[in-house]
């Protein structure tokens, strides 16, 4: 392969659509299964008591031969992407990567803590892994992570970006560290897209289609049918066996859709309060990254 690079970021932050718009690109070789998280598996398979945590695990590599098969067929002319969300929350994959891949450059979609919380309760309350309030969840947090819990339960805890992205970029270089903004994909994708090209070195000239929308959450008309996809049994079993790998998934995202109903309310107030706790680590953020995020 050309080169090998990685997209990570806090969860709920656009990162499944750039999956789908990167794979429009000719030069540009994904794994059919999104996220791998193989370089942060050592960390993932310590936090498995969340409801549906261990069927993360179950898909992540177990051998960096097994990672590399993912992309078997990416040509010379080609580069290859691995995007995982967790290496951003956990910096000890810096290391593992650039052990493997020296010359690696990572780029992390950051978005406004509060709004980035809430959309990632909203997910897990999406999939009938939630089931608790907003605020409940928000004061079950310390006693979840206690309990070990993987870190998409710990809302509070994933809004603090500073140190890990100072983490990375004591890791791998300023140079081949971007972070990049989910408001700015939200608002102008093709932009976004554009720059994403220029930093994976690849035509920033593609025209990508970004009409559809991917990945969304809404309340489960059906808890059971919700809980069905989540986690292996005779239905998606059957599913595996007799669809196509690619068909198989297109259509487990359709009934998912299907089963979507309304959308839980954000309470004005408890946003407030929420973005409050933030407001320093997002002005040491701007200092690390020379820029302004627009959150404050």
């Amino acid at each position: 392969m050309k080169q090998h690079y990685f997209i990570g970021g806090a969860s709920k932050c656009g990162t499944t659509a750039i999956y789908h718009y990167l794979r429009q690109h000719p030069e540009v070789v994904l794994p059919l299964m999104k996220e791998l998280h193989y370089f942060s598996r050592n960390e993932l398979s310590k936090r498995l008591s969340g409801p549906g945590d261990r069927y993360v695990l179950d898909e992540v590599p177990s051998s960096f031969s097994e990672y590399m098969g993912h992309y078997q067929k990416c040509l010379g002319n080609q580069i290859s992407v691995d995007i995982s969300p967790s290496y951003f929350f956990y910096p000890e994959a810096a290391e593992r990567i650039k052990k493997q891949f020296p010359k690696a450059k990572i780029v992390f979609i950051l978005r406004s803590p509060a709004d980035k919380i809430f959309s990632q309760y909203h997910h897990l309350y999406s999939k009938a892994r939630e089931t608790l309030s907003f605020e409940e969840a928000l004061g079950e947090e310390e006693m979840r992570k206690k309990l070990g819990y993987s870190d998409m339960w710990l809302y509070r805890e994933s809004g603090f970006y500073a140190d890990k992205v100072q983490n990375w970029i004591t890791a791998l270089g300023k140079n081949r560290v971007k972070v990049m903004f989910f408001e700015k994909f939200r608002e102008a994708p093709r932009g976004f897209m554009q720059e994403l090209c220029e930093f994976l070195e690849i035509r920033s000239d593609f025209e990508f289609s970004t009409e559809s929308e991917v990945n969304i959450s809404g309340i489960p008309r059906s808890n059971i049918l919700a809980r069905m996809l989540l986690r292996p049994n005779p239905l998606t079993k059957f599913l595996r066996r007799v669809l196509p790998n690619q068909f198989g998934k297109d259509f487990k995202l359709w009934l998912r859709n299907l089963n979507n109903g309304g959308r839980v309310t954000f309470d004005p107030s408890s946003k407030r309060e929420l973005a409050s706790c933030y407001v320093k680590d997002i002005e040491a953020l701007e200092a690390i990254l020379e820029k302004k995020t627009g959150w404050l």
